[in-house]
Parts: structure tokens; sequence; C-alpha cells
């Protein structure tokens, strides 16, 4: 097992200093000595001054070893991760006829601290990488704003996933993610529908608010169709067309 810390003498050893650390002494020069007559301190009979405390100084000093102290635990736990998936790497090179199930124990391990931990964003990283959409969708419900944490998912999909057909799964996820929530993102959810090339859902969507009695839906349904629009799928908008009912 890889140690992750030191103790403070052998990174002072390797000349690694933290902030958090007390400075390193500076080199000590050695006073010349002059064949001339020596100059002593003089020592006025005065008040001596002594050097002077600040409150303010001691508060900055303990707020930036506070600082300091949380990167520093950040950092910690991201070098665990790390340190897990080399481990799993070194034992399917080590022992390739039993790596799928331990590697799989060392992921579902990885994404239940991150998930119980509340780095939902790292576990949503790993669920991608690793293609456990169900772990995506469980820490996608389990964050405190699902809302964000599915445009983040939104955002890491078009950037990252390179696949079309892996991509186009986990947009259909999130979807399905969004179709569930109590008051759903309409608007997201259409976009992702013309993204997949699904008019169907696209007019079932705008047929449900149109036949609302709220006034609000049927705006929403407007704002569904012009955003459409502006996407200029000229294609898409008469296969959706085509499928909505006459009025």
């Amino acid at each position: 097992m890889i140690s992750l810390l030191r103790n403070s003498q052998e990174l002072k050893r390797e000349g690694v200093y933290f902030m958090w650390m007390d400075a390193s002494p500076g080199p000590l020069t050695p006073q010349s000595h002059s064949s001339g007559t020596s100059s002593r301190p003089s020592h006025s009979p005065g008040t001596s001054s002594r050097p002077s405390h600040s409150p303010r100084s001691a508060q900055n000093l303990g707020m930036a070893e506070c600082s300091n102290c949380k990167f520093l635990a950040e950092r910690i736990k991201t070098l665990e991760a790390r340190i897990s998936v080399l481990e799993g790497q070194l034992e399917m090179a080590r022992h390739p006829e039993n790596h799928t199930l331990e590697l799989e124990a060392i992921v579902e391990r990885m994404l239940d601290k991150c998930i119980s931990d509340g780095e939902f964003q790292q576990a949503i990283g790993i669920s991608i990488e690793c293609r456990r959409l169900d772990k995506l969708k469980e820490a996608i419900i389990s964050s405190d704003n699902v809302h964000a944490t599915l445009a983040y998912c939104m955002i890491i999909s078009h950037a990252f996933i390179n696949r079309r057909e892996y991509r186009s799964e986990v947009l259909l996820l999130l979807v399905k993610v969004y179709q569930d929530l109590a008051s759903p993102d309409y608007l997201n959810i259409c976009q992702r529908l013309m993204f997949l090339d699904l008019p169907e859902g696209v007019a079932n969507i705008l047929e449900k608010l149109l036949r609302s009695e709220n006034k609000d839906d049927a705006m929403m349904a407007f704002q569904i169709a012009f955003d459409l629009i502006e996407n200029e799928h000229q294609a898409f908008l008469l296969s959706v067309r085509d499928r909505l009912s006459s009025p």
C-alpha cells in the first residue's frame, strides 16, 4: 500500500514545506571579524522596543492554516481515489484472469464513498467513465440540487463523451430523470429529445402542455416551439408537426 503522508521531518529533508509548517531557517551567515576595531552593539539606556504581535495577524495566520488544512485534506481524498484505481490496474495486470470482479468491486466502493461523502460531481465523472449508468442516476438523485446536477451532467456529456451511441444512452437516462421530477423541465427535455432525434417525445409533451387547463403550460409549449425553430432543424420540425393531432 502506497503511503500518502510522510512525517514532517522527512518532508523537510526533501525540501518540501507547506504554509502551515514553520518556515525553514535560512542559511547562517558567519560574521566577519576584521583586524581593526570591533564594533559592539550599543545598548541605549532608553526604553527597549519589543516586537508587537497584533491580534489581527494571529487571526490571519489561523485562517491561512485552516485553509491549507482543508486543501490538503481534499488533495488526500483525490490521491486516495487515484491510488485505488492504480492498485486495481496493477492487480489486473498481475492476475488478468480475476481482474473483472476485483476491479468492479473497487469501482463500486469508490462510487459509494463519493456519494456518501457528498462528492457528487466526482461520482458523476467516475460513473460516466466506467459506464455505470445506475450509479450515475443514484448520484443525481442523491444530490442536494437535482436540477443543477442534471445541467452539469448535460455539459459533461457533450464535452467529454466522444462516442455518439454512449452519449445518447446517457442523455436518454437524463431525460428519464427529468421526467420523474415533481416539476419537470420540459424545455431541457425537448432539447435533449431533439438531439436524440425523438420527435414523438416532443410531440407528446407539446400535446400535454397545450391540452392543459393551466395557461402557463400553454405558454411553455409556445416557448418550446420557438426554441425548436431557432435550432433550424427542419426535418425534425416536420416530424414533430406530423405527429401532432389536428386542433
